[in-house]
């Protein structure tokens, strides 16, 4: 675990990728694809990629 972290860390990760952050309508977050209508929730991102967890069906 890193030490001194601050919020604008992700923030900059994920521009490096033309990748950006916002907050949802409804709450949560959002990762949206720069310069694309392309937009998820990050909570879909984390549970799809990170946390072995099955996507959920809508």
């Amino acid at each position: 675990m890193r030490q001194n972290v601050t919020w604008e860390d992700p923030h900059r990760l994920l521009s490096k990728a033309d990748l950006r952050l916002e907050k949802g309508e409804l709450g949560g977050y959002t990762v949206l694809v720069i310069d694309y209508d392309i937009q998820v929730k990050a909570s879909d991102v984390f549970r799809n990629n990170f946390a072995g967890k099955e996507p959920s069906e809508r």
